[in-house]
């Protein structure tokens, strides 16, 4: 039999290789007023202190940017970064931020869409819509509601063809608003949660119902069983909504290792350990119609001219749900059992004995147990998905040189961990352990140079924690050094942006001349006829936060003469932003210092 929760955990990673788990935070802002005067605009929240002439003129600066950002040319870029200004100004004049948060999502709608790439994708409009809430969330939870309330409905069509209908799998707007306040106010998330239900079962609603069960279990679990009541299955897919539903049992990760060490030897999790006795019978009663409604579907696929094409992934998946499913049916409702297992046995019989039996094989657990076992494989591709898995398993324990020479057994290079992935990983492991030579080793041997240059900022910035100054200088100039040999692009821009925040961190002096060096490269770009799209790829002020942004702190205007200095006046606004947003917000480790760092503050 197959484990449901294998099923699961596998399928996790094939989602993850296909869709973009999370949308970059969208911002707007827009005002039709200025700040008010000086004197009548409140302190700086929590400072006990007057607003300072540069974060004057940064206000000044940003109201500015919000009307400019209006001529953007690109739909996306102008709300993200109108919801970033919106959130930049909310501690110094909320009311103004609030009405530019409005307008901002309030002009997504205006966007004409596009398709999702896939059903379970979000459209492009509903990911910008996901980056303003979760700005506006952490600031006003009731204007994000009611801006929500305010999106137009698809209208409602019992036509299953019909381009109208509500398709499901897009992240639910409520939805996300619940998930921001778990955390915080778990009783109006909970109350936001069924706003959702008219989207059927979604990885999205089950997400929430288990977020919100780790902070209020019962109220979780009546929430579930009110989902498991109202929505019916989808009569397209009613085995996709099994497949979410499973999500809602499966072990939190601290308790997963003891769950999976129970697990029955025919490989199904024993379900009467993880299903409170409460969930049992609405979970059999949806499940029963969802299955009923596949073997009808079944049913008719088997009698059209033209079979369709199986997907062996989709069969194994779902045996693999009616398979953890059945044993409750023994046990509770045993006159609906016989039905449950006859369409088992048609699932099963779809999928080859071969493919079957080695889906059921167990796998060797431990790095040498994956190594001998490739010794026994005759096929090379046989032998490198055993090498793979034994390097990334070596890999996440921590043995980066056992991990790097089994890679070397691989007859193709492309399968399994790539070495400068590892070597990557290494860097990131022996820095945060502070052993700054073993980091050093491994970058020396990573063959990108502009991930080689990143590796060595890195080290160069724990270097400086270390109080070992002159070998962080002794990184940052051979880091520079690898970088200045490359032609101008895109890479070498955000690789010379790494660059400049370590730089900043080290010597702020030294920063400011970094940072113009990555200026005349933006500016070469922008020059070139064949890359007149090229600064597309800077999309947000995030892009500046750590550069210009951090030496704003030092020299406000001399920031911002360097943000001017971008020919491109869309990203020479982004970083105009990136500045003021470097003196209108302390940086984090001084927020913590003084204990002053609130929900919803700027991240910089």
């Amino acid at each position: 039999m197959l484990s449901l929760l294998k099923v699961l955990y596998g399928l996790t990673i094939i989602i993850l290789l296909c869709v973009s788990l999370a949308a970059q935070p969208a911002q707007t802002l827009s005002t039709n007023s200025g700040p008010p005067p000086a004197h009548k605009r409140p302190a700086k929240s929590g400072a006990g202190r007057e607003i300072t002439p540069q974060q004057e003129q940064a206000i000044l600066i940003l109201n500015k940017l919000f009307e400019s950002t209006k001529d953007f040319a690109d739909d996306e870029r102008r709300v993200k970064t109108q919801a970033r200004i919106a959130d930049t100004l909310w501690e110094y004049d909320p009311q103004n931020a609030r009405r530019q948060f409005a307008e901002a999502f309030r002009s997504i709608e205006r966007i004409e869409d596009e398709p999702r790439p896939l059903p379970f994708f979000d459209t492009p409009k509903t990911f910008l819509r996901l980056g303003v809430l979760d700005l506006i969330a952490k600031r006003d939870a009731d204007l994000a509601e009611k801006l929500i309330s305010d999106v137009p409905k698809l209208p409602a069509n019992n036509d299953q063809n019909s381009p109208t209908r509500p398709q499901r799998g897009g992240r639910n707007l409520y939805l996300n608003l619940a998930g921001e306040l778990i955390s915080t106010d778990p009783q109006r998330a909970a109350a936001l949660i069924p706003k959702a239900f008219n989207d059927g079962f979604s990885t999205y609603l089950l997400a929430a119902l288990s977020s919100l069960r780790r902070k209020k279990p019962e109220t979780a679990d009546e929430l579930f069983c009110r989902a498991l009541a109202e929505i019916q299955p989808n009569p397209d897919a009613p085995m996709a909504d099994l497949f979410a539903i499973a999500w809602y049992f499966a072990p939190d990760s601290e308790g997963a290792a003891n769950h999976n060490a129970n697990e029955r030897k025919d490989g199904i999790s024993a379900p009467t350990e993880v299903i409170k006795p409460i969930l049992v019978e609405p979970l059999l009663n949806f499940a029963f119609k969802a299955v009923t409604i596949e073997s009808a579907n079944e049913q008719k696929r088997m009698t059209e001219p033209q079979r369709r094409k199986r997907m062996m992934m989709l069969d194994m998946i779902d045996a693999g749900i009616v398979a953890w499913l059945l044993p409750l049916f023994e046990i509770y409702q045993p006159e609906r059992a016989a039905f449950i297992r006859s369409h088992l046995g048609q699932i099963e019989n779809t999928i080859p004995p071969s493919v079957y039996e080695s889906a059921n094989t167990p796998r060797p657990t431990t790095v040498q147990g994956l190594l001998d076992a490739a010794q026994t494989k005759s096929k090379a591709f046989e032998k490198d998905m055993l090498y793979a898995d034994a390097a990334r398993k070596a890999e996440e324990a921590g043995d980066f040189d056992r991990a790097l020479a089994i890679t070397e057994k691989l007859s193709d290079k492309r399968m399994g961990m790539d070495v400068g992935l590892i070597r990557n990983s290494a860097v990131i492991h022996a820095t945060d352990k502070g052993d700054v030579d073993a980091a050093y080793r491994y970058a020396k041997g990573i063959s990108d140079p502009f991930d080689q240059t990143k590796a060595l900022c890195r080290i160069a910035r724990k270097s400086f924690e270390k109080s070992d100054l002159q070998r962080a200088t002794e990184l940052i100039n051979e880091a520079e050094k690898i970088i200045a040999k490359s032609r101008p692009n895109l890479k070498k821009v955000f690789t010379l942006l790494d660059v400049a925040s370590a730089i900043t961190i080290i010597n702020p002096a030294h920063g400011f001349e970094a940072v113009n060096v990555i200026i005349e490269v933006i500016n070469q770009i922008s020059s070139g006829k064949s890359q007149s799209d090229g600064m597309d790829f800077i999309r947000d002020s995030d892009t500046f936060d750590e550069s210009l942004g951090a030496l704003a702190r030092a020299d406000f205007q001399r920031a911002l003469r360097l943000a001017l200095a971008i020919t491109d006046s869309d990203v020479s606004m982004l970083a105009q932003l990136a500045v003021c947003r470097g003196v209108l917000f302390e940086p984090k480790e001084r927020r913590g210092e003084s204990g002053k760092e609130t929900k919803g503050r700027g991240r910089n």
